[in-house]
């Protein structure tokens, strides 16, 4: 996936195999349309080094997760809705 300045640690596809998302050693979240190869959007991580990386089935939501710290966002240029777990 061209885009990333580091190393992909994380990559998840939606069920409907039209979203795909990428976590990097760069600290970013990019988010891809798999049909025609465009980038949607990126996001900064605010837990740097997510090691589990999903996206819902309908490829709207993303989960990233490194330890308890989970991070949930939407998939296109919003706002993203951090929250942790314990």
């Amino acid at each position: 996936v061209e885009g990333h300045s580091e190393g992909i640690r994380a990559v998840a596809v939606s069920q409907d195999g039209e979203t795909i998302v990428s976590g990097s050693k760069d600290e970013t979240v990019r988010v891809w349309n798999l049909s025609t190869g465009a980038p949607v959007t990126k996001h900064k991580e605010p837990y740097p080094s997510s090691t589990a990386r999903a996206v819902s089935p309908d490829g709207e939501t993303i989960v990233s997760a490194r330890g308890s710290a989970v991070w949930i966002t939407q998939a296109g240029p919003f706002k993203p809705f951090p929250f942790r777990v314990l």
